[in-house]
This record gives structure tokens, C-alpha cells and sequence, in this order.
């Protein structure tokens, strides 16, 4: 029942401000006074002014869901008592993002995206049977991971930066095909499009070599970017290799800010390039910045010996790991090790012959994090942890079979048959 003194208020877009309307007019017929808005900046005008005695219906099929989640935040923050949603198989998030709940007379957005944000760039790798032949892959560590978590049934987003060039034109192609619930790619037309010639060896290790010297991947503007697309994840991974520039850092800091602030979880993945800082203590000093600040954060054995001088992970994981921090670290094809307050243990690797290892490091992290999408990291238990860290094993081995850090993600099927 609606309380007699309560306002009424619907605000749709798309095909959902017509429903919006015909629920107004409804009410209406019913000697029920209540407000409908299409123009967006009344609604948002309209809500800084709310109050427990203000009832907000939202809806959207139209795709545009930031301005339905900005209203929400609005009226939320005004303490408007109750909101509600009509659930749509289109939203690009997926029929769950908008879903607003009741807590504590307070409403939350329901998070259920995994939101990935750094560089995206052309791997351009040699073929061993023409040294002059060359293929273009997707990648950059950040869009991998998103696309890995999508391939194994996760909910990932992702926001990057292309140049206005062939390279960001064959970016925008191949990324629009890889399903994720949400693709931003900001076209910085005086940039290039970030890309890395990469050299495989005979074990299928690789050796990169960047070319970003007017490279876009960097480039984010915290004074333009559009943060209440937080609000639609529960867990925010940033990419590393804008830490190397200083326009990167700024928006690393305002990223985190915004991170903390909103009460999302941090992912970190450290993927150290030496070509991109000028020495390793550099990058160390950059990067212990942040480190502490992970709720989740990955190593590899290369990065744990490079930044701590030591392989023996037993000892230095306990040391650089802080409370209530997942810690990952991969050991190529012996596995992994996690570290989480105190428990620890090594998850064996499966047995492959690696073709190209490009991608097996994302591949695993995305597997952890398709696992941790909406968990409570308190609750973790060793055996949970085994068996996520065997997941994320099987999907970084499967990955190495084939060229490309995209292309060569094994499917769930596949990843199930080794478990």
C-alpha cells in the first residue's frame, strides 16, 4: 500500500519511458497524483530535493542505464524511501544491474559486473614459419581479463583508449565481438593506438616491446570520466601499465579514491614490464603506492624475485600481503599459491606444452575473478580457495596451447574435463 502523503515518481528511457508513462497515467485515472520525466536534467533537478516522502520508479531498455543509475544515486543520497525497477533481458549489464534493493530503509544498486579498466593495444607476434609474417591479436592484460571472465561465465565490462587510426579501428571491430556486458573505448584522436611486438621463444615465453611513445592506452582524464559507472560493478580491476606515465597515475589515484569512497573491491594485477620504466626501483617505488591498497592483487614468480629479490614465496608473501588481502601469485606450470590472512597453500599447474604463453597470466586471474564476482571475500576457506585457484589454473594451462591471449581462451567444457 502507498502512503497517501507519499510523491510518486517514474523516470524511464528508450522504449521504457512509455511504460513509464502509461503507469503515470494509470495512477492518474486513479485519482493518484504523481510526476513523469523525460527530460533528464528536470529529473535530476527533481530529486536533489527528495525525501523519505518520495517514491522513485526506474526503468530502461534503451541500453543508456547511467542516467537511471545517476537518478537513483540521487534520490538515494536525498534518503528517498523506496525505489523500484523493471527487470529487462537488455540492459548491458545484464537483467540484474538495476535492480534496486531495500536496506535499512536505505537502497543499494545490486552490483553484479566486473569492471576492468586500463590498456587495450595490437599484440603483433611472428609467425616461426616466416620471419617475415606477422598476426594481430587483441590485447592489453586488462581487456584479456575481461574477456576471460566473460568466457568463463562471468560479468565483465571494460573502458579503454584507442587511437583514430587502423590499429584503434581493428581494436573497436574485434573488441565489439567479445560479448562483454559493457565496452567503452574512447577514440583520442591526437593519440596512437597503443601496440607490442611480441617474440616467442622456444618454451612459448614471450618478450614484449611497446610502442607507446604518443600511445593512447594511457589517457584517462579524471576530470571527464564518468565514475557512477562504479556503482554498476563489484569489483573494479585497473591495468598497470598507465602507472608508467604521470597522467596514468593521477587517474590511478582518483580511481581508487572513487573505489574506497563507493566501497567496491580493488583488483590489481602488478604485470611489470621493464621496457616501459626506466628501472625496476622506479617501478617499485610507483607501485608500492598501491600494492597495499588491493583487495585482490596477482603476482607472478618473475615480479615476486624482481621486486623483493627473493623466489621464496613462503616467507615474502606474508610480508608484503596486508589484512583481508587476497594474494595470488603464479608459478608458471607449476601452479599457483594463494596467500589469504595466514592461509596459504600451492594449487598444482596441469601438464600442456605451451605453444604461447601471451595471455596465460590474464587467463588465470580472470578465472579467480569469475569465481569471485558478488562473494564475500570474509567468508573464503582454504578449500574454496583450492578449488578457485584450480579453476584459474586449468584456464591459464588451456590458454598456452594456442597463439593469442584472446582467441586461445579454452571454454568452460574444457576447463571443466580437467577438474
Amino acid at each position: 500500500m502507498l502512503r497517501p502523503t507519499a510523491r510518486i515518481h517514474f523516470f524511464g528511457k528508450g522504449l521504457t519511458a512509455t511504460i513509464a508513462e502509461y503507469a503515470s497515467k494509470a495512477l492518474l485515472t486513479g485519482n493518484r497524483a504523481n510526476f513523469h520525466y523525460v527530460d533528464t536534467h528536470i529529473a535530476y533537478l527533481v530529486a536533489e530535493s527528495m525525501n523519505e516522502d518520495d517514491l522513485l520508479f526506474v526503468c530502461s531498455l534503451s541500453g543508456n542505464t547511467h542516467q537511471i543509475v545517476r537518478m537513483a544515486q540521487i534520490a538515494k543520497g536525498r534518503m528517498a524511501r523506496e525505489f523500484a525497477d523493471f527487470e529487462n533481458p537488455h540492459f548491458p549489464f545484464g537483467s540484474k544491474t538495476t535492480v534496486l534493493k531495500k536496506k535499512s530503509r536505505r537502497f543499494v544498486v545490486e552490483a553484479v559486473m566486473i569492471l576492468c579498466i586500463g590498456e587495450i593495444l595490437v599484440d603483433v607476434i611472428n609467425e616461426k614459419t616466416d620471419r617475415n609474417h606477422f598476426s594481430r591479436f587483441l590485447g592489453g592484460a586488462p581487456f584479456n581479463v575481461a574477456c576471460a571472465i566473460t568466457k568463463f561465465g562471468g560479468e565483465a565490462g571494460f573502458i579503454g583508449n584507442i587511437g583514430n587510426d587502423q590499429l584503434g579501428s581493428f581494436l573497436r571491430q574485434e573488441a565489439d565481438n567479445q560479448n562483454l556486458k559493457y565496452l567503452k573505448l574512447d577514440v583520442k584522436s591526437q593519440r596512437d593506438t597503443s601496440w607490442a611486438m611480441v617474440e616467442i621463444k622456444k618454451d612459448g615465453e614471450r618478450k614484449f616491446r611497446f610502442q607507446r611513445r604518443n600511445g593512447a592506452d594511457f589517457c584517462f582524464d579524471p576530470k571527464t570520466f564518468d565514475f557512477s559507472i562504479f556503482d554498476q560493478a563489484d569489483i573494479i580491476h585497473l591495468g598497470s601499465l598507465m602507472l608508467s606515465e604521470k597522467a596514468g597515475r593521477d587517474f590511478f589515484d582518483r580511481a581508487i579514491y572513487e573505489i574506497k569512497n563507493r566501497g567496491k573491491k580493488f583488483s590489481f594485477d602488478i604485470n611489470y614490464r621493464k621496457s616501459i620504466f626506466r628501472s625496476v626501483e622506479e617501478a617499485f617505488l610507483i607501485y608500492q603506492n598501491y600494492i597495499p591498497l588491493a583487495d585482490i592483487i596477482k603476482y607472478s614468480e618473475e615480479e615476486l624475485v624482481a621486486f623483493t629479490g627473493t623466489s621464496d614465496y613462503s616467507s615474502t608473501l606474508f610480508k608484503l600481503s596486508e589484512k583481508d588481502q587476497l594474494v595470488c601469485l603464479t608459478l608458471g606450470g607449476r601452479g599457483s599459491v594463494f596467500y589469504w590472512n595466514g592461509i596459504t597453500e600451492l594449487v598444482p599447474g596441469i601438464d600442456v606444452k605451451p605453444v604461447d604463453t601471451t595471455g596465460a597470466g590474464d587467463a588465470f586471474f580472470g578465472g579467480i575473478l569469475s569465481k569471485l564476482e558478488k562473494m564475500d571475500l570474509t567468508a573464503l576457506t582454504k578449500e574454496k580457495l583450492r578449488e578457485i585457484f584450480r579453476f584459474g589454473n586449468i584456464a591459464g594451462g588451456l590458454t598456452t596451447l594456442s597463439k593469442g591471449a584472446i582467441s586461445s581462451l579454452p571454454s568452460l567444457s574444457e576447463i571443466y574435463k580437467f577438474q
